[in-house]
């Protein structure tokens, strides 16, 4: 997990709640929990490769939430 992702997410990453999304399935090979973190690093990396000015802890905030249930 990159510096950003937690220093941005740590509140919900560190919650029980978010933790047990990590013994959830996600496409097949990963686990809820990951997939989110994935596609928020993911996210990070378009917006700094395409210099897009953001709110970056609304994009980690988002990502890390768009697949909980």
């Amino acid at each position: 997990m990159s510096d950003k992702v937690f220093y941005y997410g740590r509140n919900i990453i560190n919650s029980d709640i978010f933790q047990k999304m990590n013994k959830f399935m996600q496409h097949r090979q990963t686990t809820t929990m990951e997939h989110s973190v994935n596609v928020a690093e993911k996210a990070l990396d378009f917006v700094e490769r395409h210099h897009i000015k953001c709110d970056e802890e609304s994009l980690v905030i988002g990502c890390l939430l768009h697949a909980f249930f």
